[in-house]
């Protein structure tokens, strides 16, 4: 399946290189024998290749990085070395002469060990202190979800990564709140257009920001991950069953902001993905079926009641802007 325009070039390509190699055994498909043999040879080892790539780029990035030129390198080399290895020293024996169960057992197990070790050791022990480049994360902030802007209009410089609060901020408090200045857009005429939400708010941006653009008006954007906007509720997470603290407080701490900077004329759109966080019912790894939970007051509450509690925030908060001329 084609995912993107660009992806064409690559799959005609392909096809043009296959129709290319069709033919009389004396028809020459490249002038020199040893690039054929190079082709073939990168299609031997292209699923070993295929999986050892995306580890040797994710633990680069985690140690000496990968952002230079050399370093690229060192990993392409290092990439095809392994799937060689592995093309030679695992694919092929096991193909020829299959082991018996217990040193297939044996060996995954060996397998698994070895990579959790490796996991743990690259990935949280010595993450970032052996490191040579600029971004020790395994997608580097360009290709994140979150930080993805070729859909906004041109000129719109929010600074997507400063616009979100800490979900993991048990002790969030209003100076650490998202900067209004890093997560503003200059207007041409009077009012603003403000955006708030979780994860999700994100997607509402390209509407909200050609919105402001016909109207002149300036565009602010605030998030939390995971956080449903209601003042008066603590949600848990469905998986962890850990009480969300943090979007409790962000979400009173950001509507109080609100109702105390916004300007008669403004307006505030809230984007959440509230209808999962509130009727989600999800399966655990153990088949066991689990929903949300919610806190009122810390007293657990049903959720009908989390719902009610829900829009009478909404309203209670509408009202309060509505007072303003908001």
């Amino acid at each position: 399946m084609v995912s993107s325009p660009r992806a064409l070039v690559a799959v005609l390509a392909t096809l043009l290189l296959l129709q290319a190699g069709y033919g009389a055994k004396s028809q020459r498909f490249l002038p020199w024998r040893g690039f054929e043999r190079f082709w073939v040879a990168c299609g031997l080892i292209s699923y070993s290749l295929y999986l050892w790539h995306w580890p040797v780029l994710t633990f680069s990035r985690w140690t000496w990085g990968i952002d230079r030129a050399w370093l690229y390198l060192v990993a392409i080399g290092l990439s095809f070395g392994l799937a060689w290895l592995a093309y030679v020293l695992v694919e092929q024996p096991v193909r020829r002469r299959p082991l018996s169960a217990p040193w297939q057992w044996g060996l995954a197990l060996i397998a698994i060990l070895t990579t959790w070790n490796g996991i743990d050791t690259l990935g949280y022990k010595y993450k970032g202190k052996i490191f040579l480049g600029s971004s020790p994360e395994p997608v580097p902030e360009n290709e994140k979800i979150f930080g993805r802007v070729e859909n906004l209009p041109k000129g719109l410089k929010i600074h997507l990564g400063k616009c979100e609060a800490n979900p993991a901020n048990m002790s969030l408090s209003a100076s650490d709140l998202p900067s209004i200045l890093d997560c503003r857009k200059a207007g041409t005429s009077k009012g603003e257009l403000f955006l708030l939400g979780d994860s999700h708010a994100y997607h509402m941006l390209p509407t909200i920001a050609i919105v402001a653009k016909k109207t002149g008006k300036a565009l602010s954007f605030s998030n939390m991950q995971s956080c449903l906007i209601a003042p008066w509720l603590t949600t848990a997470f469905i998986i962890t069953n850990k009480s969300h603290v943090a979007c409790e407080k962000f979400s009173s701490l950001e509507l109080e902001r609100s109702a105390q900077r916004l300007l008669p004329g403004d307006i505030v759109v809230i984007s959440n993905w509230h209808y999962w966080e509130l009727l989600a019912i999800r399966e655990t790894a153990k088949g066991i079926k689990v929903e949300n939970k919610f806190v009122k007051y810390g007293r657990l509450i049903t959720k009908t009641e989390a719902i009610n509690s829900y829009v009478q925030s909404l309203r209670y908060f509408a009202q309060r802007l509505r007072s303003r001329g908001v």
